[in-house]
């Protein structure tokens, strides 16, 4: 098998930025309903859970299909895949702006939107993890966990600020169009400057040291504990994405708040949910074991997380400074199962396959969000909705701390095999 990489740096560089760019406005535009919630809902176009499945159906669609995706881009070049799901969701964003009146319509548009993005975030990690420079892979993989934090952040920007809702989802199909040929003209210019060189695939056996075999992907998830790797990503995706409701839930609380303001206050939590990766940057080089760090990140979280379950009983500053806080905990934690940890398994060419994996069981938790916790808040009421919300940390925590040691022993003896 061959990998293909970057040696020259400024060749390096500018892959680097117009891949990260993209992908976060990729970020942006895939999350516009999102964004656009409490207008639409204000509006009476849609209700809190017809907004909900819509997004949520894309999350379905989208999360199965990472996991081909995962897989795609491990066996071809990933970044045909990149232009394709940028066309196709600035079809899809154009689309929708044409044609919202017509709810069954607008679903079948974007769930289409998911079908032509199934390969853009494991394309993406590919080529951050294998194909730029090495002096620019980490710092890069760092930058883009910013990507969705910023472009959600960006999205609920562009929502507040647009005359009409619908016009955020114009600006998304025109951005996707202009950076696509960007990315095509960046990635053409570079093609002299590639190298290739073939893959010796390690040996790898936990279970003894006698006879080392290539290690199937089955066995690689076992020793790795993959599976409650990826049981954590889906809780503490569903934990970070709550900020997907914090406009309605103030909204509706307290009855002095207006949409616009709504969002206006949603924008702190959304600036703390981008300055996680940071945080979770800087706390792996201070621990050694990314689930040492991720376990307290999210027990630091618990405290702030029992808060809003008194939303519209204390002042609303207080229930956004908390959810703030958790948002940020949590984002950090994302630092590690979004990108990092994946990057462990580049040594059997299977990062692109886990980074799918992982971003897939990622937005199960967007759908555990915009289905389950819609749905609560519609019917029940925001207290009984963020009662979930703190037993799906409890959960993250319990199986971060279980993950810990099986994850220090697989690191320690993957190292011991490539020496």
């Amino acid at each position: 098998m061959k990998t293909r990489f970057l040696t020259n740096k400024h060749a390096s560089l500018l892959i680097a930025i117009s891949l990260i760019s993209a992908y976060a406005f990729v970020c942006m535009t895939k999350n516009c309903f999102s964004a656009a919630m409490v207008f639409i809902v204000n509006e009476g176009y849609m209700t809190k859970l017809e907004t909900g499945i819509i997004s949520g159906c894309f999350y379905i669609v989208y999360a199965i299909m990472q996991i081909f995706g995962g897989v795609a881009v491990d066996r071809w070049h990933p970044e045909r895949f990149i232009t394709f799901g940028m066309l196709g969701a600035a079809l899809a964003n154009i689309g929708v702006y044409f044609c919202y009146e017509n709810y069954a319509l607008t679903l079948a548009i974007w769930v289409l939107n998911a079908l032509a993005q199934f390969c853009v975030w494991p394309a993406t990690f590919k080529l951050i993890s294998t194909f730029l420079a090495t002096e620019h892979r980490y710092r890069a993989l760092t930058i883009v966990t910013l990507s969705n934090p910023m472009g959600v952040t960006a999205g609920y920007i562009v929502a507040a600020l647009v005359g009409k809702w619908q016009h955020n989802f114009l600006v998304s199909g025109i951005g996707l169009i202009v950076l696509a040929l960007i990315w095509e003209i960046a990635f053409r210019s570079v093609k002299k400057n590639i190298s290739e060189e073939e893959i010796h695939e390690p040996t790898y056996d936990s279970f003894s040291h006698r006879a080392r075999t290539h290690i199937s992907f089955f066995r690689l998830s076992l020793t790795s504990g993959l599976i409650l790797i990826l049981i954590v990503a889906f809780c503490r995706t569903s934990i970070e994405q709550t900020k997907s409701l914090i406009p309605t839930m103030i909204k509706e609380s307290y009855a002095e708040v207006s949409p616009i303001f709504a969002t206006a206050l949603n924008i702190i939590v959304l600036v703390c949910a981008a300055l996680g990766p940071l945080l979770g940057n800087t706390l792996r080089k201070i621990f050694k074991s990314e689930f040492v760090a991720m376990t307290t990140l999210l027990t630091c979280a618990f405290p702030f997380a029992l808060v809003p379950l008194w939303v519209g009983k204390i002042n609303y500053w207080i229930i956004v400074a908390s959810i703030s806080v958790v948002i940020l905990l949590a984002s950090a934690a994302g630092f590690f199962t979004t990108t990092y940890i994946a990057v462990s398994f580049a040594q059997w060419g299977k990062d692109g396959t886990v980074a799918g994996l992982l971003n897939a069981l990622s937005s199960l938790g967007f759908v555990a969000v915009l289905f389950g916790l819609t749905a609560i808040a519609e019917f029940g009421n925001w207290t009984i909705t963020w009662l979930f919300v703190v037993l799906l940390l409890v959960i993250a925590m319990v199986l971060s701390s279980v993950e810990t040691p099986i994850w220090n022993h697989f690191k320690e003896d993957s190292k011991t095999q490539t020496q």
